[in-house]
């Protein structure tokens, strides 16, 4: 968000220092300043606010805290604001349907306002933060929201049909907002409406319907408090982003609706023409929030911190941050500021104290380890069938947990893309492990294996909960070798002692041979292991390679060879002439009728460049000459 140091310097009883150690504190001790721009005779700054401290750190007052506190310089008493209502202003029918999605919501009906231009002071103000001046009303509303943190929203009072219903919406209900987005709503939205339909989106964006124009005369102001959750999804949902949104999925004290309302309409009595009448508000609510208080002593800092702070100095820093509290003995009951919805436990004001301490000044030390780890069963057992598996020429794959396919699986509410919308209820699916068997298959030539044979652990999401599944499976399969996939479990079970092989899914039809299984039920009675095993290490040479993305061509040569010629030479021979272009050599084949004093011999070329696709037309020249070469050899003969 971005901050007018000016408006800042509103809410502070002292002066700050200059802009470098603001700064430099703001960031050593609170949030990451982004950026500070010199505007005219103000100062700007961007400063990123997480999502922690959004409740009271968007807003100038809020900011203005935390630097005051950062300085010890306290902020302005606020004086108390006094409303002048007119009885004959008609109060505004408030429903609210369900208390828990909107625990506080004020509605206040002003008539005789004038709408027009607001005074340039206002307008600068709220151009100085990046907001553009809307009309006087709008304007005010929004001065408050940057102001102190509080959204409210004005509607055009003569445009509203009866009262005012807080509700969720009705499927295929429609709506225009204010920038002439048309929406149509799911039925899942909270909702302000009036006895005809849809007002505004709660806490997001208002409606055409009863927009607040030059040609308004009454308004009615909402200030309220809506569920974050259920804010945040609707703003996705209908990707909407606004300041109000922001605010209101993050979450805010209750106690800023009345506060908000109060200052708005103050505003309004002086900015919003001479005749307006403010009618007394309709306040409905919940219960009220409860002030909050902590209870901590600087032994409990010291021990979390590793400080070696004395109470009176618990006592000055506390001081120093703002808070304030009652001091008895060793302990201190702090009272939270109503805005700080992130202090609520001893832990959050330990983090809080050690803030404004500064973390460069605590002493990194390692924690003291008074006993050794115990391993975590299901990695034990799955490790151990890792090495099982890998020892028998297995290799582990990694597939993605969203699907393409529907399945039994669980559909993503929000989608990390239109191709993945579903949550794996298998790991042996087409896009997931049956997708890595053909592809490895396809590229088993460029691999150098004569068969692939993988399998991989992962979580599966169903219906009826989270399951941590194992799947072994090979390319070419079909019925004799899913029983040797069947034979492999069988093994693995032994390995722990297991009497019942668990059923799972299987999958014998060619091409492949798949075996899914529950792993956490094959492990469930085995006992938990209070040591881990030693680890073995194998050093060897390893060297890496990078990939061609070009496709590769595979060609296959059978030469006969008096039998005296060494492999070696042939070798030699072919990969000579085969060139640069031959990435992989294999021999796959070597036969010798009896009493014949020939061998056969079948060796596989794979060609492939880094730098274009290659034709047939080009391997086929390079196998010509391979081939007319062994045919100049003495009695060799290419089949």
């Amino acid at each position: 968000m971005k901050y007018s140091l000016q408006w800042i310097n509103e809410h502070l009883a002292g002066e700050l220092p200059e802009i470098s150690a603001v700064l430099r504190e703001v960031t050593l001790r609170a949030f990451e300043v982004e950026e500070v721009v010199q505007k005219d005779a103000d100062t700007i700054l961007d400063i990123k606010v997480l999502p922690d401290r959004a409740h009271d750190a968007l807003s100038h007052r809020g900011m203005a805290r935390e630097i005051g506190a950062l300085f010890g310089i306290s902020r302005k008493e606020k004086s108390e604001i006094v409303i002048t209502t007119n009885p004959s202003t008609p109060r505004v029918r408030v429903t609210i349907e369900n208390s828990s999605l909107c625990p506080r919501y004020i509605a206040t009906r002003v008539d005789n306002v004038t709408v027009g231009s607001t005074r340039v002071t206002v307008a600068r103000k709220l151009e100085s933060v990046g907001a553009r001046s809307i009309n006087n009303i709008v304007d005010i509303t929004n001065v408050v929201l940057f102001d102190m943190g509080q959204p409210l929203h004005a509607f055009d009072a003569d445009k509203v049909v009866g009262g005012i219903t807080v509700r969720l919406a009705k499927q295929g209900e429609v709506m225009t907002t204010l920038d002439n987005k048309a929406l149509t709503l799911h039925g899942t939205e909270l909702v302000i409406a009036d006895d005809e339909g849809v007002l505004a989106l709660a806490g997001i964006k208002g409606g055409k319907k009863a927009e607040v124009t030059s040609s308004t005369k009454n308004i009615i102001l909402e200030s309220a408090n809506f569920d974050p959750t259920l804010t945040r999804k609707t703003s996705q949902k209908h990707n909407i982003k606004t300041d109000a949104s922001k605010r209101y999925e993050n979450g805010i004290t209750s106690d800023f609706a009345k506060e908000g309302s109060m200052q708005a309409l103050a505003q309004i009595a002086v900015d919003g023409g001479a005749g307006a009448q403010i009618g007394e508000s309709t306040d409905v609510h919940t219960e009220m929030e409860q002030p909050a208080t902590v209870t901590i002593t600087a032994e409990d800092v010291n021990h979390l911190l590793g400080l070696s702070l004395s109470a009176d100095e618990l006592t000055k820093v506390l001081t120093r941050a703002g808070h304030q509290f009652e001091r008895t003995g060793e302990e201190c009951v702090v009272k939270i500021p109503r805005e700080r919805l992130d202090l609520r436990i001893k832990e959050d004001m330990i983090e809080e104290i050690g803030r404004h301490v500064g973390y460069e000044n605590i002493e990194a030390k390692l924690p003291e380890l008074k006993r050794k780890g115990i391993p975590h069963k299901r990695l034990f057992y799955s490790n151990k069938v890792r090495r099982f598996l890998i020892e028998r020429g297995f290799s582990e794959v990694f597939t993605y947990s969203f699907a393409s396919e529907k399945g039994d699986g669980i559909e993503v509410l929000m989608p990390v893309g239109d191709d993945r919308p579903y949550l794996r209820a298998q790991i042996a699916r087409p896009s997931g492990l049956r997708g890595a068997l053909e592809l490895n298959k396809y590229n088993a030539p460029i691999i150098g294996v004569s068969r692939v044979d993988i399998f991989e652990f992962g979580n599966v999401f169903k219906e009826s909960g989270e399951e941590f599944h194992l799947v072994v499976a090979t390319a070419n399969g079909g019925a004799k070798r899913y029983k040797e996939l069947v034979g492999l479990i069988e093994e693995i079970c032994q390995l722990f002692n297991v009497k019942e092989v668990p059923t799972g899914d299987g999958d014998m039809a060619e091409p492949h041979a798949i075996c899914e299984m529950n792993f956490d039920i094959l492990i469930k009675d085995l006992p938990e292991r209070t040591t881990y095993e030693p680890l073995v290490v194998e050093e060897k040479a390893v060297r890496y390679q990078t990939l061609s993305v070009f496709p590769f061509i595979v060609r296959d040569i059978a030469i006969f060879v008096p039998q005296e010629v060494g492999e070696k030479y042939i070798e030699t021979l072919l990969r000579r002439e085969a060139g640069e272009l031959l990435t992989r050599f294999s021999q796959f084949d070597k036969f010798q009728k009896p009493n014949e004093n020939r061998i056969s011999y079948g060796y596989r070329m794979v060609f492939q460049s880094h730098e274009r696709t290659l034709t047939d037309e080009t391997v086929n020249d390079i196998m010509t000459r391979i081939t007319a070469q062994c045919n100049t050899e003495t009695n060799w003969q290419v089949r």
